[in-house]
């Protein structure tokens, strides 16, 4: 039997803080010029963002191909572009400190532990420059 070789386009966002999180994001973002709120500066260098992509995103392949018993690989990775994507950060005090809780502003999903470190080194990053 032939099976027919398809390809796909997938979006994939390394954090530029820590470079340790990577999404997975579809064609449907909505991509807007400049950036609205407090953004950190870029830490990761695109060479550096562009490989952690294609690390994560190989071993999603190989997991994904074991389990479906196919072989799946990388045709192409295109350059990086720097994309500032938006999240909600509330403050609230927790037994005489403060904490936070962080929502992706457009899936309006809240944020786990694994983005927490990001933010802390965000927000460290952002009271430095102030």
């Amino acid at each position: 039997m032939n099976q027919e070789a398809s390809t796909q386009r997938v979006g994939i966002a390394v954090d530029a803080v820590l470079g340790a999180t990577v999404f997975f994001i579809g064609d449907t973002l909505d991509r807007r010029p400049g950036c609205d709120g407090a953004a950190c500066d870029f830490v990761q260098s695109p060479s550096v963002a562009r490989e952690t992509a294609m690390e994560e995103y190989r071993w999603l392949l190989l997991e994904h191909g074991l389990r479906n018993r196919r072989t799946v690989s990388i045709r192409e990775i295109s350059e990086p572009e720097r994309v500032h994507y938006p999240f909600w950060v509330a403050y609230f005090k927790k037994r005489g400190s403060y904490d936070f809780k962080t929502v992706d502003a457009v899936s309006g999903e809240v944020q786990g532990i694994k983005m927490r470190k990001v933010f802390l080194a965000a927000f460290r990053q952002m009271a430095r420059q102030h």
